[in-house]
């Protein structure tokens, strides 16, 4: 089983506070600007780091929702090659780092 599966597993199932950092994850929050690292470990790093600077907390419901919801998103409107901008629900708060 891989790093992001097991955060998945234990943050959906047990409750652990674990972000499950994929490509989507990681290419999100660099265009978020939450991060300028690409490793999945120093990726997951500073978006928690983010995350309690912002007072969104890093409890294992927030995290857990947070990298499923944005490994969607990433998939479906927020693609490497063809972001779709125009349909973003968080085009308002993206400073759209990486896009053309």
């Amino acid at each position: 089983m891989g790093r992001k599966t097991a955060h998945v597993v234990r943050g959906t199932w047990f409750g652990h506070p674990l972000l499950a950092v994929d490509t989507h994850v990681g290419r999100l929050a660099r265009r978020l600007g939450w991060t300028l690292r690409s490793e999945p470990r120093a990726v997951e790093e500073d978006v928690v780091a983010q995350l309690e600077a912002d007072g969104a907390g890093s409890d294992a419901e927030n995290l857990t929702v947070l990298g499923l919801r944005l490994i969607l998103h990433g998939r479906r409107v927020c693609t490497a090659r063809a972001p779709r901008c125009g349909d973003c629900v968080l085009r308002e708060h993206c400073p759209q780092v990486g896009v053309a």
